[in-house]
């Protein structure tokens, strides 16, 4: 959890109206750390140096309904993400992004930042995405055919002759 250091005592590793990420050690003192771990405190300080700092969650829309367009397999389609339903995702919502039907699981979607489908940010539900757009997928270009060429051969076999050491 996180607390302001509201006193620093006799060190000089704390200060004054900093934040710091604390853990419990007992019922009066606290390991204090920089981090939001654990093992890289930098020391055991009293309980009664910090003030904890209640976070509240920002409030959430609730989970769109589960409506899930049919999608062909292999069309690229163009949608708005609306809604994800992890913390670390919800900066990637309120943007448009390329879609690609799951192969194995219907209701997913593959998700991409480019037309071509190169740039993949992952998998989600369709129900997350809104305004499903089928976009003309680019042609490839026509790939080269690639022609072998043997290495050349630096000596001729017949020229090498097991060498004896003894």
């Amino acid at each position: 959890m996180k607390a302001v250091c509201i006193e620093t005592g006799d060190t000089a590793l704390l200060q004054e109206q900093k934040e710091y990420f604390i853990f419990p050690n007992g019922e009066s003192h606290v390991y204090v750390s920089k981090f939001d771990n654990q093992g890289a405190h930098f020391g055991c300080y009293e309980k009664d140096f910090f003030q904890e700092i209640v976070e509240e969650d920002p409030v959430r829309p609730p989970e769109p309904p589960e409506l899930n367009p049919d999608l062909e397999h292999g069309q690229v389609y163009k949608a708005f993400l609306v809604w994800t339903s992890k913390r670390g995702f919800w900066s990637l919502e309120g943007k448009h992004y390329y879609l690609k039907q799951h192969d194995k699981v219907s209701s997913q979607v593959w998700f991409y930042e480019d037309p071509e489908c190169k740039k993949l940010r992952g998998i989600f539900q369709k129900h997350y995405f809104t305004d499903y757009e089928p976009i003309e997928t680019i042609p490839q270009k026509e790939e080269q055919a690639l022609v072998e060429e043997s290495p050349p051969e630096l000596l001729p076999e017949e020229d090498w002759e097991q060498m004896s050491l003894f």
